[in-house]
């Protein structure tokens, strides 16, 4: 005799994938107004910190070559003030922070240089050789080259020409290897450089 089996039915769960929105909190720390004046002084506030607490702002630009450090509190409201007049064009961030918290602003003063810099370093047989290459004609850059070791050997501000060529000698490749040589732009009151252009050459 044939005994009947009783069907089992089998409830299959939908997954159901839920999306975790992440937002910033109303009270978390903020920039709450950025002012100027004729570009020449920028007035930053942040808001939402801590009332009356040890507070610090860092003030620094783009190539890490400007940086200033102030220490201060907040005020009764959880405000922080900060002005500053840039020695220069190029692009700065203030970072404000206190108990925890922290807010930044990045403002550009002028106009960065739209033109790159190539480097053509000529492999040496000897102490001495010849470092050229363009740029943004009347600009000048700040070349730094390296020994073999690591150790920056010199540092050297190079006018660029009208035709927007430069050229420079160097006459310390005493060690034989490999020398590094990077290029920035030296900011001016209208223009700055955000980027590091490098080359290598060889002292055999």
């Amino acid at each position: 005799m044939f005994r009947r089996l009783s069907t089992v039915a089998v409830a299959t769960l939908a997954t159901t994938s839920l999306a975790l929105a992440t937002t910033t909190p109303a009270d978390a720390a903020s920039i709450a107004s950025t002012t100027s004046e004729s570009d020449t002084t920028y007035t930053v506030v942040a808001k939402n910190f801590d009332d009356n607490v040890a507070a610090t702002i860092t003030l620094r630009n783009a190539l890490g070559s400007y940086a200033v450090t102030v220490r201060t509190e907040t005020d009764e409201d959880g405000k922080l003030t900060y002005t500053f007049a840039p020695p220069s064009a190029g692009k700065y961030v203030v970072r404000f922070s206190a108990d925890g918290e922290t807010a930044k602003k990045t403002i550009k003063v002028g106009t960065a240089y739209g033109t790159k810099i190539t480097i053509d370093a000529d492999d040496t047989s000897d102490k001495t050789t010849t470092i050229s290459g363009t740029a943004a004609a009347g600009s000048t850059i700040l070349l730094k080259v390296y020994d073999p070791s690591g150790h920056r050997d010199a540092v050297k501000r190079v006018a660029v020409a009208s035709d927007g060529t430069w050229t420079t000698t160097f006459h310390k490749a005493t060690d034989e290897g490999e020398y590094d040589v990077t290029a920035t732009y030296v900011a001016t009151d209208l223009h700055y450089g955000v980027k590091t252009y490098t080359d290598s050459f060889d002292r055999d």
